[in-house]
């Protein structure tokens, strides 16, 4: 519970954010004050038969530019590569 992955779990969907500081949401939730992260970016990793896995996160104590939108598109394909080869285990 001392994650935000319990939170991609229940939503599906990735989380990604360049500053905490700065982001309306993020400037105020736990997580990045408790363990001192600026920049974050997460996406759901899900089996071939759809269970889920867990994430594939990148965690900065600087803030990054993880929102640009090819950045995003590569992780979520990423994402997705390591559920089919992690299927195959």
């Amino acid at each position: 519970k001392q994650t935000i992955c319990d939170e991609i779990r229940d939503s599906g969907e990735a989380v990604v954010f360049d500053d905490a500081s700065t982001d309306i949401k993020w400037s105020r939730h736990p997580v990045p004050v408790l363990y001192g992260f600026k920049s974050y970016c997460a996406f759901p990793v899900y089996l071939d038969d759809g269970s889920w896995f867990g994430t594939l996160c990148a965690i900065d104590p600087e803030p990054r530019q993880v929102s640009d939108e090819e950045i995003v598109r590569i992780l979520t394909e990423f994402a997705a590569r390591a559920g089919r080869i992690l299927s195959r285990c």
